[in-house]
């Protein structure tokens, strides 16, 4: 099995108001890692992108042990898994520098043609990485997330920048994550840094988001008695986000949030 390690040492602009490394901070870690490893494999994005070609993230599922401190130095361990239907899935396991486990993502990608901004079928070279016997970073189910429905609670909006978008010439998968957190953060107290409760992030990407646009956060709490793909997190705080362009009401990603209830205060707002 082809496996790739990279070292990141956790700065402290990378670092919330709680000194713990931010989440999309991590995300990005573990794109860095996954792309670093594809140009070794022969599959990195300026071989696609001579092609008309362009990996994009697709799905994603983040479990978090803990958040690492400014400082630590973090090692990130990455490996190809298998095509999931029309999805190529990644794995990565993080580890602090006691070899503890601290972080496991799965991640499924799909690729683009640059020219129509469709998928596109995976090239022979992406095929002949799939795995006879896969090693498998997160052994839970598919990454299945609810629409929202008309009980949703509005949360703010995001105007599209140019900071925000990626070398793909759309929003960066790591600012769909700051915008999913931030979409919710009024349900909890103003000192609070809800990321140092969260225990889990999943997330859809269903469509591209663009310069100029205006995307509109919402969201609701799970209920683990209408909601099958809640019982997985019935020992915490659960909420379902949508994340829409306001000019046509497109939804451009799906996420679900897992909040830890032993660390949630009890006199907070939710």
């Amino acid at each position: 099995m082809p496996t790739y390690a990279e070292r990141f040492t956790v700065r402290p602009h990378e670092t919330g108001r709680d000194g713990n490394l931010r989440l999309q901070c991590l995300c990005n870690y573990l794109e860095d890692a996954a792309s670093a490893h594809a140009e070794k494999l022969g599959v990195g994005l300026d071989r696609l992108i001579a092609e008309d070609l362009t990996w994009a993230l697709s799905r994603m599922r983040i479990n978090i042990l803990r958040r690492p401190r400014a400082g630590e130095t973090l090692r990130v361990l990455t490996w190809p898994v298998n095509i999931e239907r029309s999805l190529f899935r990644r794995d990565f396991l993080v580890f602090d520098r006691a070899r503890e486990v601290i972080g496991t993502a799965l991640t499924q990608w799909v690729v683009i043609n640059l020219k129509t901004r469709r998928l596109a079928h995976f090239p022979v070279s992406v095929s002949a990485l799939e795995q006879k016997r896969p090693r498998c970073a997160d052994k839970g189910g598919d990454i299945r997330i609810p629409a929202l429905g008309e009980e949703a609670e509005p949360g703010p909006s995001f105007p599209v920048r140019l900071a925000d978008i990626d070398r793909n010439l759309h929003v960066n998968n790591g600012r769909f994550v700051d915008f999913i957190l931030e979409s919710a953060a009024g349900l909890f107290p103003d000192e609070a840094v809800p990321e140092a409760f969260l225990t889990r992030l999943e997330t859809i990407f269903r469509a591209e988001g663009l310069r100029g646009d205006t995307i509109r956060g919402k969201f609701r709490r799970e209920d683990p008695a209408k909601d099958p793909e809640a019982a997985i997190v019935m020992d915490g705080f659960s909420l379902v986000h949508s994340l829409r362009r306001e000019s046509d009401g497109k939804e451009l990603a799906r996420a679900r949030t897992v909040f830890d209830r032993a660390q949630l205060p009890v006199d907070g707002k939710y």
